[in-house]
């Protein structure tokens, strides 16, 4: 069973007090919405100048939190440029050390071993091939000179026996 109220109400037959309350509760409803949607719209704006205000703020502290990370970073690389350095130096010294230590083991031992045999070094080589190059055109020179001049009865060169 369901018992519906089908009874329509007229404005009149309502006690006042309920009667001026309907009346009023329209533009209650209508006066709430209409500040309910100004304040909307204020705190809107509000958000939006703080927004404004904060973002400069923000944008600030960002570019400044940037800058400390640039010259964290230009640190960073000064530190490995040196470290770099500190390691050439240290390989360069241990190469050298490497290359001593070959030359006094192996090298030396070598020389004094071919040397002990007769065989001359690379320097002995090119000295006697810059003395046999002078001679060559020493000769040359002299062959030169000989066949200029007018053959004589005599011989330049005497041979002398002992």
């Amino acid at each position: 069973m369901s018992t519906q109220n089908n009874t329509i109400f007229r404005l009149g037959d309502l006690p006042g007090s309920v009667a001026s309350r309907v009346v009023k509760l329209p533009r209650e409803i209508a006066d709430g919405v209409t500040t309910r949607g100004r304040d909307v719209w204020l705190a809107g704006l509000g958000a939006l100048a703080t927004v404004e205000t904060e973002s400069a703020t923000l944008f600030q502290t960002l570019v400044k939190q940037g800058e400390k990370l640039v010259e964290r970073g230009e640190e960073m690389e000064q530190r490995g440029k040196v470290r770099i350095d500190e390691l050439k130096t240290t390989v360069d010294a241990r190469r050298e050390e490497a290359v001593e230590k070959v030359e006094s083991t192996v090298v030396d031992p070598m020389v004094e071993a071919l040397k002990k045999l007769g065989v001359p070094t690379r320097g002995e080589v090119q000295k006697l091939s810059a003395q046999v190059e002078s001679l060559t055109e020493r000769v040359n020179l002299l062959l030169a000179k000989l066949e200029a001049e007018p053959a004589a009865e005599e011989p330049i060169i005497e041979v002398v026996s002992a």
